[in-house]
């Protein structure tokens, strides 16, 4: 029976498998050291890969907003993207791979030929283009705190400049070099920033000083129409008020002794007999008149300074009365009453 026959057969030992895998150990060696080889190959062909960083911490304005504002209120994010695309253009990046000569192995190897022509790709020296665009591979920005390096994103103000390269020397060279280049750009969006505000602030204080200007004119033609008035005045004619009323009441007092000394001299000269002939009595007057303006003169010149123009005044007075007693002669003696002397 077929039954009996199949349990019947015997059983495969350990020697069974060893002997198969003797009869054929090359299929299993061949791949392990084809694998050998090609990781060999691999890592002679591929180049050692150094990486260079850099922090850069950009510093916020130090003085307090209250006292100067900000000329740039750009987000650090939208400031570094900018700055980023500014650093990472055809223009800049050429620059650097000039400067540095950097992938001039950019010419396919013969492994990488050979691993085109196994997988059927079509591989050529690469053009200027794909070496920037490799550049920019190996570029990152990473913002302290975000785990995206390709592209800058939200976070605070640090952040870092990660170059790849095959040279530790060169590495570090080019990522100073893209530092630099992005302390220069900061340097030169805050300028843009500060001289837009400054033409801003310019045409603002233009403005204010022609309206400062033309208020200043209208205060000066009210105070020129309303002279005299206006409360800041008040004392001033207050003063001259005071002055005036003292230089009143100093005319009527001189008027009064006008007035006084002219009826004097009207009584004098109603009684005088000749023109030539002054009387006792005219004498008289004249020193009284005399004494009544040296009084006046002293009291005016209690209040006011020799200067004044009635002190003047009051001196020439004086000085004429005096000039005219002086020519004025003695008064006789009275006559002797002859009769009264023989009586005696």
């Amino acid at each position: 029976m077929e039954v009996l026959n199949d349990m019947e057969q015997p059983q495969k030992t350990i020697i069974d498998h060893l002997t198969v895998f003797v009869h054929r150990k090359w299929l299993f060696i061949a791949p392990l050291v084809l694998g050998a080889v090609a990781g060999l190959v691999v890592s002679f062909e591929l180049p050692e890969k150094y990486s260079s960083t850099t922090l850069i911490v950009v510093e916020e304005q130090q003085i307090p907003e209250e006292y100067v504002t900000p000329t740039d209120r750009t987000p650090f994010s939208q400031r570094l993207n900018l700055i980023s695309q500014q650093i990472l253009s055809r223009t800049r990046l050429d620059q650097i791979i000039r400067e540095f000569r950097l992938y001039d192995d950019h010419k396919p190897s013969i492994f990488s030929r050979a691993l085109a022509f196994v997988t059927g790709e079509d591989i050529e020296d690469r053009t200027p283009d794909d070496i920037i665009s490799r550049m920019r591979e190996d570029i990152q920005f990473m913002v302290i705190g975000e785990t995206n390096t390709k592209k800058p994103q939200t976070g605070g103000n640090a952040f870092t400049i990660t170059y790849i390269g095959t040279e530790p020397q060169t590495t570090m060279q080019v990522t100073n070099t893209l530092a630099s280049l992005f302390i220069e750009e900061n340097l030169k969006v805050r300028e843009q920033y500060a001289e837009g505000t400054t033409e801003f602030i310019s045409s603002e204080l233009e403005k204010s000083q022609e309206e400062l200007a033309s208020i200043e004119q209208k205060i000066k033609d009210f105070k020129q129409a309303h002279m005299g008035t206006l409360p800041e005045q008040l004392e001033a004619n207050l003063r001259t008020l005071d002055r005036l009323q003292l230089d009143l009441q100093n005319v009527t007092v001189n008027l009064k002794h006008s007035e006084d000394r002219k009826q004097v001299l009207d009584d004098q000269l109603r009684y005088t007999p000749t023109p030539n002939a002054v009387s006792p009595a005219v004498r008289s007057t004249l020193e009284v008149e005399l004494e009544n303006a040296r009084a006046e003169l002293s009291m005016l010149l209690s209040n006011f300074k020799e200067t004044y123009p009635d002190v003047l005044m009051l001196k020439r007075r004086i000085q004429e009365i005096e000039t005219r007693l002086a020519a004025e002669p003695a008064p006789a003696p009275e006559p002797v009453d002859k009769k009264a002397i023989s009586r005696s």
